[in-house]
Formats: C-alpha cells, structure tokens, sequence
C-alpha cells in the first residue's frame, strides 16, 4: 500500500468507531436529538485530528493490510491515551517479582 492509502485506512478505521458510537447512541435513544458534543466544531476539530493520528500511525507502523490499518486507527484513542497517561497519576505497583503483602497490619498509637 502506498501512504496515502495506509493513512486512509487508518483515518478511516478512526471515524467508523464514532459512527459506532452514534448509531448506539440513536439505538438507545427515544428522540432523535443527539449529544451536545455533536454539534461543538471544537469536538469535530478534535475528532479530526485523532482520526489523522490513526493514519500517521498506521504510515509509522508500515501498515500494508487494509484492516490491520484500520484497526490501528480503530485503536487511536487507547494508544494515545496510554502514552499521554501521566505516571504521577497512576497508583504504583510493584516492580516485576516483588510480591504485595496480602494484610496489613494497623499501628498502634
């Protein structure tokens, strides 16, 4: 595939997980009036750029199946977020091999 067709792919496999989301949202919905977010040109902007994130990455993977860079850009979002998670926030674990206590025991003052 040449990179223009792995970027669409992926762009591609980006924008069909909120088509997804729309038509569930539609299929719960008694009326037809969609989420604020929908109408936000900023969400759209945003939405945009995520769904260019998923062609990038399907050209930085050298994707050259078209699912596969589909389903790249389908993972956009949980990619991203993963490397954009900060540590700080993240509650610690154990290094590799170091087991947790299974009780604790409460101090006495």
């Amino acid at each position: 595939m040449t990179w223009g067709e792995q970027f669409a792919w992926g762009f591609l496999g980006s924008m069909a997980v909120e088509v997804v989301t729309v038509f569930r949202l539609l299929q719960r919905m008694e009326s037809p009036a969609l989420p604020a977010r929908y109408r936000s040109p900023l969400y759209w902007t945003v939405r945009l750029a995520l769904a260019a994130v998923g062609g990038g990455l399907a050209i930085a993977y050298d994707i050259e199946n078209p699912i596969l860079a589909a389903n790249i850009g389908a993972a956009t979002p949980a990619i991203v977020m993963t490397l954009t998670r900060d540590p700080a926030l993240q509650p610690s674990s154990p290094a590799p091999g170091v087991r947790r206590p299974t009780h604790v025991r409460a101090r006495r003052s």
